[in-house]
C-alpha cells in the first residue's frame, strides 16, 4: 500500500491522472525505451522521456514572440488501449501557445498501454506546457 502512495505521489509532479487511479492498475504506460526498467522506476523514466520529448519539440510561436507573450497550456491526452496518444482536452490563455501544446503532444510515439484486470485501458493525463 505504501509503494501505491509513493508511486501516485511520484507521478503527480509532472503528470496528473485525469481518469485511471494507479491503485487499481495492474501495470502503467510504458514509454519506448523505458521496457527494461523495474516497476519503480518506471515513473521516473517515464517522466524523463517525456521532458525530453517536450524540449526536443518545443518551439516557441514567432507570433506569440513578436507580441511578447508569455503563458502555460494544460493539456490532457489520453494513452489509449492501443498505445496511441490522443489529446482530448487544451486549456490556456493564448490559442498559439494551446496549439503549439496539442502539436508537441500528438508527436509522442506509440507506447505500450496501461493494463487493468488483464486488458489494456485508457489512460488520462495531463501535463502543463510554459511558454
Amino acid at each position: 500500500m505504501k509503494k501505491i502512495f509513493l508511486l501516485l505521489f511520484l507521478f503527480h509532479g509532472l503528470i496528473s491522472l485525469a481518469q485511471a487511479n494507479i491503485a487499481n492498475q495492474e501495470s502503467l504506460p510504458v514509454f519506448p525505451g523505458c521496457e527494461e526498467e523495474a516497476f519503480s522506476d518506471l515513473i521516473k523514466c517515464f517522466q524523463g522521456k517525456l521532458k525530453q520529448h517536450i524540449k526536443d519539440n518545443y518551439k516557441y510561436p514567432e507570433q506569440a514572440s513578436r507580441e511578447k507573450l508569455k503563458g502555460k497550456s494544460i493539456v490532457e491526452y489520453a494513452i489509449e488501449t492501443d498505445g496511441s496518444v490522443k489529446v482530448t482536452k487544451v486549456e490556456g490563455e493564448y490559442q498559439i501557445f494551446n496549439d503549439e501544446a496539442k502539436r508537441i503532444i500528438e508527436l509522442l510515439p506509440k507506447m505500450k498501454p496501461a493494463y487493468q484486470n488483464g486488458k489494456p485501458t485508457r489512460m488520462l493525463l495531463s501535463i502543463p506546457i510554459v511558454f
